[in-house]
């Protein structure tokens, strides 16, 4: 067993997109404890105006050991 923790990081960042920059709430998402420090962290970038949609992702495409992708938004309809 794991456990996994989920923190906001200290300062928001302008994201440019697109449909323009976006403010957004940069999230860290990590495995925590002895195995936390083998491996590594996906980010979540999410809007700061309500309802925070999804930005911008980084980390790995799929199990463990996948190469590291980002994918950033490129449109949004309200």
């Amino acid at each position: 067993d794991f456990t996994m923790g989920l923190k906001k990081m200290n300062k928001n960042e302008i994201i440019t997109t697109p449909i323009g920059e976006i403010p957004c709430y940069k999230l860290e998402l990590k495995i925590t404890g002895f195995w936390g420090t083998f491996l590594p962290k996906t980010y979540f970038w999410y809007s700061v105006e309500a309802p925070h949609y999804l930005v911008k992702y980084k980390g790995e495409e799929g199990a463990p050991g996948s190469p590291e992708i980002t994918i950033e938004l490129t449109g949004y309809r309200k």
